[in-house]
């Protein structure tokens, strides 16, 4: 193909794209016309993500009464609270599938439940929430004193100001969760890892922490008096002081920063 040739066919297509665009009635439109158009346009995807949001909200819901009303039918009529049945086994892993397709509120209404219904209690819970799926679940202002969460996964999960005393979180994974406020006297945390939360304010008074990993955590202004800190591991903690790590069980045995170990070296010898 000539030179030529490839020019006519470049020039026919430019003349081609500036009938379309003049087709449409773009180069009449003023400022205002713009805006319209783009409303216009953004309408129906406006429409499908609002759709798509109350579909999955309407499921969501539907998935939440739909687990209550098999759940009380196997409080009333299966048994579930007497010995090793096969209706506990179905109990669980109704509520571990269930908690995989909820947000966050409706995670923490579902545990609201159970707690109410004494099926997780602390020394003999009926449906383990080991490995359950809590991530994000919105705790707040909950009380959930003895109440059993042993190996839960509880990363990002909001506990502000919640309840926890003399709880069984044991092994529990909290990373980066939210447990400013939160009530944990003489909870068992030990082998929980709570790497990167938010324990500002936080009563930790005489709850277990042995062999727990706080790595990274907040820790301004909790209260640590008592608390066994065998093995518990502080580095990169933050706005932890010596007088908080003094006032614990066991922190010489504690994995702490090395300017916190000196300044702790120092304070002993004087």
């Amino acid at each position: 193909m000539s030179k030529i040739s490839k020019k006519l066919i470049e020039v026919k297509v430019f003349l081609t794209l500036c009938r379309f665009w003049k087709w449409t009635g773009i180069p009449d439109k003023k400022g205002w016309d713009f805006i319209q158009l783009g409303i216009s346009a953004s309408l129906p995807i406006m429409l499908l993500l609002a759709t798509n949001h109350f579909s999955t909200q309407n499921n969501q819901q539907d998935a939440l009464i739909k687990y209550l009303e098999q759940m009380s039918q196997l409080l009333l009529h299966n048994k579930l609270r007497e010995g090793e049945s096969e209706a506990r086994i179905i109990a669980r892993a109704r509520t571990l599938s269930t908690l995989t397709n909820l947000n966050s509120i409706r995670k923490g209404l579902l545990i609201n439940f159970l707690a109410e219904a004494k099926l997780i209690e602390k020394d003999n819970p009926i449906i383990p929430l080991k490995e359950a799926d809590l991530k994000r679940a919105n705790f707040r202002g909950f009380t959930l004193k003895r109440y059993n969460f042993k190996g839960a996964s509880l990363n990002k999960a909001n506990f502000s100001q919640a309840v926890l005393n003399e709880a069984n979180l044991n092994a529990a994974v909290f990373i980066k969760a939210n447990l400013s406020g939160a009530y944990l006297i003489r909870a068992d945390l030990s082998g929980a890892n709570l790497k990167g939360t938010n324990l500002k304010g936080a009563d930790l008074s005489k709850a277990d922490l042995s062999e727990a990993d706080l790595s990274g955590a907040n820790l301004k202004r909790a209260d640590l008096s008592g608390a066994n800190l065998k093995g518990a591991d502080f580095t990169n903690a933050t706005y932890l002081k010596p007088e908080q790590i003094t006032s614990a069980c066991y922190w010489q045995d504690a994995i702490l920063d090395k300017d916190l170990r000196k300044k702790l070296d120092k304070e002993l010898k004087q």
